[in-house]
């Protein structure tokens, strides 16, 4: 060995290397050991899988769905009244509608198909254990976004009985009239309403709104109102009772809901 030489092991520069990476990693992200250092280092391997999305896939990163983000329509404002009346969101990532599992798969599937139609996305229907319901669940963080955004955070949780709905749908009367019949196709219904004179029952239908909601009750309300009808509210829900009324909201409003449609040309049928 020449005079001078310093011999050195194998490897000898891993060390100084992996110091010299940490102190620069150090410099770009902060430390790692904190909320604030894991956070950066996320963010930064969220844009690199961004940017190339089939290494993503390779890699088993689950990229955030891309979604249609439609305008202001007659269609959405709907499906906001369905989402107010028997939706939520889960988690920041979830948008589920329960429906009744007996008679109400029509209504489901018109549900799946108008997320489809709305923002490009498939739904799911799982069935509740232990109850006559099932939820159509559609998972997108971006929709959950989207809607919060709709919704204007009126759509709050309902024990809190603050629930209304959102300005742009009041601002505009065929937006009204279309979150009308969301909400009516979800927490609304048909029913028959007996009474008996002189010894002789007589009936009719009504059609009510039912919520906890004070906020919403009173929106539902004026709606109503704005469209020439007569409502009636309550504590608790608000009602159309002359059979003149029922026959023009069906025929001019309508619904998407054939458990409602069929129970309103029974009684009509019965009537007769």
């Amino acid at each position: 060995m020449p005079k001078g030489v310093k011999s050195l092991p194998d490897y000898w520069y891993c060390k100084k290397a992996a110091v010299l990476g940490a102190k620069r990693r150090y410099e770009l992200y902060g430390n790692p050991g904190t909320v604030e250092g894991r956070r950066k280092g996320g963010l930064s391997s969220i844009r690199k899988f961004h940017a190339d999305p089939d290494f993503a896939k390779r890699v088993g990163f689950q990229l955030r769905k891309e979604i249609r983000r439609p305008g202001e329509t007659a269609e959405l404002a709907e499906f906001i009244g369905i989402v107010i009346g028997d939706g939520g969101i889960r988690d920041g990532r979830q948008v589920a509608v329960t429906f009744g599992t007996a008679k109400e798969k029509p209504f489901a599937k018109y549900v799946q198909g108008m997320i489809n139609r709305l923002f490009g996305l498939s739904s799911s229907i799982y069935p509740k254990k232990g109850a006559l319901a099932a939820d159509v669940v559609v998972s997108s963080v971006s929709l959950a976004e989207y809607l919060r955004e709709k919704l204007e955070n009126k759509k709050v949780h309902r024990s809190l009985n603050r629930t209304d709905l959102p300005g742009w749908v009041l601002k505009n009367s065929i937006y009204k009239a279309s979150c009308l019949r969301g909400l009516m196709d979800t927490d609304g219904g048909v029913y028959c309403h007996r009474y008996k004179i002189r010894g002789k029952w007589y009936q009719y239908p009504r059609l009510s709104f039912c919520s906890t909601s004070p906020f919403l009750l009173h929106s539902v309300c004026n709606i109503l109102k704005d469209l020439e009808f007569t409502p009636k509210i309550g504590r608790y829900r608000v009602t159309l009772y002359r059979l003149p009324e029922l026959k023009r909201y069906f025929d001019e409003i309508g619904t998407h809901n054939p458990k409602h449609s069929e129970r309103y040309a029974a009684f009509c049928n019965n009537s007769n």
